[in-house]
């Protein structure tokens, strides 16, 4: 078959038969591309996108995204940085590379923790639902775990079980102690006023009943 000469291409037919944008044939055949996308940043290209008034002028938006995302991408350093950048990439595979790398720079936050604060800020930066973010939680779990274990009087529990993961086997264990060290508590006091701090701070309904159940005798019925 004899080859035919780009500009003898029926670019708009071409396009409707391959579904594709008629700049990408036109890009890959050399033609003129009308228009050309100036935009020198993401937000700049992404609304120009969000803009366009025709196929032509959305698809070299498109194009200038991605090229541009793309550039941002290798600038990246930490997980905050590829979160925004995540926050204003183009759908498609771009968007896929922007949340690989915000995984994996997160993943390096995660092996590079030592404390408990390290690894809320990891999970709080990881992608939601990501191996990374799922990973600080272990870990964090485990540490917070440690804090419990090292902590004796009820401030320090406590103080243990606020910074640990929500519904978490750390967090359940915290309680329990709360729970043994609180009613330990209950039960060695006979000051009202003692007790009426307990009731106050009571961390769980056992703690609370207990507590009221001591106060009750400090207010007996009159005859």
């Amino acid at each position: 078959m004899k080859a035919i000469k780009p500009k003898q291409a029926d670019v708009e037919k071409m396009s409707m038969e391959l579904g594709l944008s008629t700049y990408e044939i036109k890009a890959a055949l050399g033609l003129p591309l009308e228009p050309k996308c100036l935009a020198k940043t993401v937000f700049k290209a992404r609304d120009l996108f969000e803009e366009a008034d025709s196929v032509e002028a959305a698809e070299a938006a498109r194009i200038k995204w991605e090229e541009l995302t793309l550039d941002e991408l290798k600038k990246v350093k930490t997980p905050k940085q590829a979160r925004d950048l995540y926050g204003n990439a183009p759908d498609g595979n771009v968007k896929e590379a922007v949340l690989a790398k915000w995984n994996s720079l997160s993943l390096n936050v995660v092996a590079a923790a030592k404390k408990v604060d390290d690894l809320i800020f990891a999970f709080n930066t990881a992608p939601p639902g990501s191996e990374a973010e799922a990973a600080a939680f272990q870990k964090w779990n485990e540490f917070s775990l440690r804090e419990i274990a090292r902590a004796k009087s009820k401030d320090e529990v406590f103080d243990a079980w606020t910074e640990a993961p929500p519904d978490s086997e750390a967090d359940k264990e915290a309680t329990k102690k709360l729970d043994r060290l609180y009613l330990a508590a209950v039960k060695k006091t006979t000051n009202v006023g003692k007790l009426r701090k307990i009731l106050e701070e009571a961390p769980t309904a056992s703690v609370r009943a207990a507590a009221i159940r001591k106060l009750a005798i400090f207010f007996p019925k009159r005859k």
